[in-house]
């Protein structure tokens, strides 16, 4: 599996990071080629790739593999792999967790569970929520909000 046209979709992504710079924002996408191509071509600019093992298809693509691409910051991983030991590793190759798409509560609470840092979701006050009462359970078991 691979992009059709990667450089005219590197082109155009590109051309608008350029336009509208976005230091706080991530690209990241199915193509690993796509996030080294935006590398080089918007330097600085924070870029991932997707981890996912659901079908043979992008298991055989290689999409499964975790720390395939070192040239990438982040990793959008898919919340039913997302597990504290698989988190772990990828911390400690410097990248970043951001888990997807995390749709129902117990998709939340797994991510959080985990030690990702983002959550995509399709519902924002659902994972607000989560949050808040991961929280509020912290300060009446412990008398402090949650560490890291």
């Amino acid at each position: 599996m691979q992009p059709t046209d990667l450089p005219v979709m590197t082109s155009a992504v590109a051309a608008l990071l350029r336009e509208v710079p976005c230091p706080n924002c991530i690209v990241w996408g199915k193509f690993d080629e796509l996030a080294l191509a935006l590398r080089q071509a918007v330097p600085g600019q924070s870029v991932g790739y997707v981890v996912m093992n659901e079908t043979a298809e992008v298991r055989s693509a290689g999409w499964d593999v975790p720390l395939r691409s070192p040239e990438a910051q982040v990793t959008a991983l898919h919340y039913a792999m997302a597990s504290t030991q698989l988190l772990d590793l990828l911390h400690a190759a410097a990248k970043r967790v951001i888990v997807w798409t995390a749709n129902a509560p117990h998709m939340v609470r797994l991510a959080l569970d985990a030690g990702a840092d983002g959550v995509v979701t399709s519902y924002p006050k659902m994972v607000q929520k989560a949050l808040m009462q991961r929280r509020d359970a912290c300060l009446r078991l412990y008398g402090h909000a949650p560490v890291g």
